[in-house]
């Protein structure tokens, strides 16, 4: 989780709650102190390409009443160390080594990206409802519109005549894709080697078509305020 979630009183929480919380600890002073307490030849271990980590054993952070791991972990900028500190826990006897502690905790910037993307490209934040069901709703259609977005590059890739350099960038780049690529003026013909978008001359992607292979759904053209009524057979 989070360091900015990180107090004594959260992690006791969680502790008692039965989670197994794995961390960063929240400020430099508790790495500081832990950097006072390293053995002159301490033993690193490479966790990374510019990072490097050793264990330190049990400690007490402020406010909680049970023991976690402690480990500092530094990364080399210029010729110059950075260090920081990752706490977990663990009830089962078991622990990982050093290099997947280290891998574990960071892949949860996956996750953060993920948030991220939710906020600045769909813009999750501006809520559609005012129900605790309706923004359950709405967050995960946009999670879902997130990975769609990821899943679908590769058949756009397939689907385009030829990949211009401007057209690359922009099936490379989810949030090009939903606000600029899915607003832009376009023809849609349907012709005998199946649909085909072409996108507009005055649009960010002149001269692009894409041939939509393999498409069994097609968008009706529906009326403003007329729902579409299919009579079941």
């Amino acid at each position: 989780m989070d360091a900015g979630c990180v107090s004594g009183e959260n992690l006791t929480w969680l502790l008692e709650m039965g989670y197994c919380p794995n961390t960063k600890a929240p400020n430099g002073q508790t790495t500081q102190a832990l950097r006072n307490q390293l053995p002159a030849k301490a033993t690193w271990s490479q966790v990374g390409k510019n990072a490097e980590m050793v264990i330190l054993g049990e400690y007490y952070l402020h406010g909680c009443p049970y023991p976690l791991l402690a480990a500092l972990e530094r990364f080399k900028v210029g010729q110059t160390f950075r260090y920081a500190t990752l706490l977990r826990y663990r009830d089962d006897g078991q622990s990982r080594s050093v290099r997947n502690w280290f891998q574990h905790y960071n892949a949860r910037q996956i996750i953060e990206a993920g948030h991220k993307e939710m906020k600045g490209t769909f813009f999750v934040q501006h809520l559609m409802s005012r129900s605790r069901s309706g923004i359950q709703i709405q967050v995960l259609f946009t999670g879902l519109a997130a990975n769609v977005v990821r899943w679908c590059t590769p058949w756009l890739k397939d689907c385009s005549d030829q990949l211009r350099p401007k057209w690359q960038r922009t099936l490379n780049s989810p949030k090009h894709l939903v606000q600029v690529a899915a607003n832009c003026a376009a023809l849609v013909e349907q012709t005998p080697g199946g649909t085909a978008l072409q996108f507009a001359p005055e649009s960010p992607f002149p001269g692009v078509t894409l041939f939509l292979k393999g498409v069994p759904a097609f968008q009706l053209a529906l009326d403003f305020n007329r729902p579409c009524k299919i009579a079941s057979g």
